[in-house]
């Protein structure tokens, strides 16, 4: 049986267990747990001098623990409590994938329409993609943050709103990929649901969720927020770490909903939780639903469900979302055959996923088949002798994506843009990299190390193969200087020589010096690559920039004969 047809059957029998009111359900008693085992597991964040986060534990319909710890606006010393509103970041697309499932009960859309149907300037790619494709992550859409900060735009800085992105994905030219032949995260296919919810309601995003989803469940402190400058009474403010302890304020500044802008409360999110269960929303079949999973047309996996990742966690089948914006983390956990759920929101950088989880491991401990995982920063001999070899280069087969790995002061950091982070280990040969999806392994594992694998509890796994040491041959940096343009992005870069170094000069962002990893391919200050394309005479003729969730954006080379496709 197929890893998503497993899954969808075992999450399934569980929702269906409760719908009839299974007697079973009810022998899904916890573990006993104390309040103060669960401060500890936020002790780091109770403090009057920091941000942190608010809590909910959920189990059979029941709020059966709730706290906030931190402080929700550190100017006026209001702390955290849980009625405190919190922007949830990508937690809102399960929501937005909602409005779309009730507008196809509604008779007015259908799951597998083409998109330009709706919204017909989109590009016609040569291959249609569909609202299915949009909510499940295959549509082949580059990512609107990527491409909105290759053309200059600096995120939570300059404000973006629905019109920004739009005008920026409807001048793509090429996809990522065929639509549903691979998933690839993308939050450009949120904003084009929010679009067709507008078009086809005649109501904005808000104005339908409020009316068809958070005012019948009594969600009152829910809302789609699309006005950046909209007071929003007591809500945490995002911040993230800063030199001395301190904090710096990190909010969000754009006016564009879907994937993301979602404000509301552990409390809320509570209700929410309790309509998989307990329907109050939505057809008989709208939960069976929004946690489908469809393979890919390449006979593959998929566990993104309809906004809703379909996981495992220590042996147990698990529904989840996570987000993350500018100061802002969350989670919403749930394991639908316990009937037990976490909520988990956090106005700073903490990991409101693991915190989840470690909750789940308290209230859990009885049920959970597989024991817990602990991944940390290790100092010993062993872990110094498992580094020897691992340090490298090493580029995704699925992506593109590089990831630059050193070993410092004997142990393996991650090098990225804010700088150099310890990996942490399991001390049997796991890692986390903050690249990857999933814990990492070296193959092999002693030795040099020829490849990463990655792969979480019931997630796909990605192969990143270590690339060939490089040097650039001597004078060869002066043919790749020059003005490189992008129709796609509407934006110029500038490649300059400097100090035997080339680097990229774009609008708003500094200089990025790049790295030269491959004949004719560089790795950036700034994360992402950058290959230059030749012409049959051996000329550059331009460059191909690949990032986070963005592949292959063409710029082509002006000033000189090759100044065109």
């Amino acid at each position: 049986m197929r890893v998503s047809e497993w899954l969808r059957a075992g999450i399934a029998a569980a929702l269906s267990l409760v719908a009839m009111g299974d007697a079973q359900a009810s022998q899904n008693t916890l573990s006993q747990v104390t309040p103060a085992q669960v401060d500890e597991v936020f002790s780091k964040w109770n403090r009057a001098d920091s941000p942190g986060c608010a809590v909910a534990v959920l189990h059979d319909g029941e709020t059966v623990f709730t706290r906030g710890y931190g402080m929700a606006d550190l100017s006026h010393d209001a702390p955290i409590v849980p009625s405190t509103p919190f922007h949830v970041a990508s937690v809102s697309k399960q929501f937005t994938a909602a409005a779309i499932m009730l507008l196809e009960e509604q008779g007015k859309l259908a799951l597998d329409d083409d998109v330009r149907r709706y919204i017909p300037e989109l590009p016609d790619f040569g291959t249609g993609i569909t609202l299915r494709n949009l909510l499940q992550h295959t549509s082949g859409l580059r990512d609107q943050w990527g491409l909105l900060a290759l053309a200059g735009y600096r995120y939570s800085l300059d404000l973006i709103t629905d019109d920004d992105v739009l005008k920026i994905v409807l001048a793509q030219r090429e996809l990522n990929f065929t639509p549903g032949s691979k998933f690839m995260y993308s939050n450009t296919g949120f904003t084009l649901a929010a679009q067709v919810v507008k078009r086809l309601s005649g109501q904005s995003l808000r104005e339908f969720t409020t009316r068809n989803l958070f005012a019948p469940l009594g969600m009152n402190s829910t809302h789609f927020r699309n006005d950046h400058a909209e007071i929003n009474r007591g809500e945490a403010w995002g911040y993230v770490p800063a030199p001395g302890g301190k904090f710096r304020l990190a909010v969000t500044n754009f006016d564009t909903v879907g994937p993301t802008s979602l404000y509301t409360t552990v409390e809320d999110l509570a209700k929410w939780d309790q309509n998989f269960y307990e329907q109050r929303v939505g057809s008989a079949h709208f939960n069976d639903r929004m946690t489908r999973l469809d393979p890919l047309t390449t006979g593959g996996d998929n566990y993104f469900a309809m906004g809703l990742m379909m996981l495992r966690y220590r042996g147990l089948p698990i529904v989840e979302h996570s987000g993350g914006d500018a100061g802002y983390r969350s989670e919403i956990l749930r394991f639908p055959e316990q009937h037990f759920s976490v909520v988990c929101l956090c106005n700073t950088t903490a990991p409101a996923t693991e915190l989840a989880r470690k909750v789940a491991d308290l209230y859990l401990a009885e049920r959970l088949p597989l024991p817990p995982v602990t991944f940390v920063v290790r100092d010993d001999a062993a872990t110094r002798r498992a580094a020897l070899g691992k340090d490298g280069i090493y580029r995704s087969r699925d992506t593109g994506i590089v990831m630059r790995l050193d070993v410092v002061d004997g142990s393996l950091h991650t090098i990225q843009p804010s700088g150099k982070t310890p990996l942490r280990s399991d001390g049997q040969g796991h890692y986390l990299v903050p690249e990857a999806l999933g814990p990492a392994r070296f193959e092999p594992a002693t030795g040099k190390a020829l490849r990463v694998v990655t792969q979480g509890e019931g997630e796909p796994s990605e192969i990143w193969d270590r690339l060939a040491a490089y040097s650039m041959p001597a004078g060869a940096l002066k043919e790749l200087t020059g003005r490189y343009y992008s129709d796609e992005l509407d934006v110029s870069y500038s490649l300059v020589e400097r100090q035997a170094q080339l680097v990229l000069e774009r609008k708003k962002y500094p200089p990025d010096p790049l790295t030269a990893i491959g004949p004719d391919l560089f790795l950036s200050s700034q994360g992402g690559t950058v290959q230059f394309t030749r012409a049959e005479t051996g000329t550059v003729r331009g460059l191909l920039v690949t990032g986070a969730r963005v592949q292959n954006v063409t710029f082509r080379r002006q000033g000189s004969s090759t100044d065109a496709r």
